[in-house]
């Protein structure tokens, strides 16, 4: 059976990049004794972040605070985070459910904003978002 101009078979693996993002899809074709070729797709998108990708805070808060939390749209994949950037080395951040805390508190007079990117994945594919905290 063919998808376009590619011949696709068992279990085969697509990856299309188009208007509506990136998407991975396990294609099977089904054969039925007597019966025509049909088909099976099963799609997974990137994990979608819905947070803010704006937050303020005061100066001087106490590490133990969380000053951003990953949130994703609704999933059942098992998911896990990562974060990089310019002033990433200034934050604990949990792999686990995206939390972001300060190490030090942050001081305004030292630094008025600061920028990171976290990541998200289910293992397969993944999503980005710039994130800035703007210190008051």
């Amino acid at each position: 059976m063919k998808l376009g101009n590619q011949e696709i078979g068992e279990l085969s693996n697509v990856i299309i990049d188009g208007e509506y993002g990136v998407v991975s899809s396990s294609i099977s074709v089904e054969n039925m004794p007597g019966e025509n070729p049909w088909l099976t797709i099963n799609v997974n998108r990137p994990p979608e972040i819905v947070s803010s990708s704006t937050k303020s805070i005061d100066e001087n808060i106490s590490t133990d605070h969380v000053v951003y939390s990953t949130e994703v749209a609704s999933t059942s994949d098992t998911l896990s985070y990562s974060i990089s950037g310019t002033d990433e080395p200034y934050f604990n951040f949990d792999t686990i459910n995206g939390e972001v805390r300060f190490i030090n508190s942050p001081n305004f007079e030292v630094k008025g904003s600061y920028n990171f990117i976290v990541s998200v994945s289910d293992g397969s594919l993944s999503s980005e978002q710039e994130i800035t905290i703007n210190i008051n």
